[in-house]
């Protein structure tokens, strides 16, 4: 490894945060104010391997090891679906994906 792989480099404008806990990341948004209505976070269409779905006979949810893919349905009222069984997720309710 070259010396120049090591540095890091300064960014421009914004912060960088590293190494935040598995569980953690939406504390931290919060911590910062950031909630996405100043137009700068916006939800995909579709959230990967982050949270699980809540129906125990969903195969994401069996011994098969299928990560979970959520479709964001609305995402004005953070409605999600899960692409495999769809069921509707209540997001007052929703569960981290557990890291294998």
């Amino acid at each position: 490894m070259e010396q120049s792989d090591l540095i890091v480099r300064r960014i421009k404008d914004g912060t960088v945060i590293d190494h935040i806990n598995e569980g953690k990341g939406l504390k931290v948004l919060e911590a910062l104010e950031i909630d996405g209505s100043r137009g700068n976070v916006s939800l995909p269409n579709q959230i990967e391997q982050i949270f699980r779905c809540s129906n125990p006979d969903c195969i994401t949810n069996s011994q098969e090891h299928i990560e979970s893919t959520m479709e964001v349905m609305d995402k004005e009222n953070l409605v999600l679906k899960c692409r495999y069984c769809g069921r509707v997720l209540d997001v007052d309710d929703l569960r981290y994906q557990k890291k294998n």
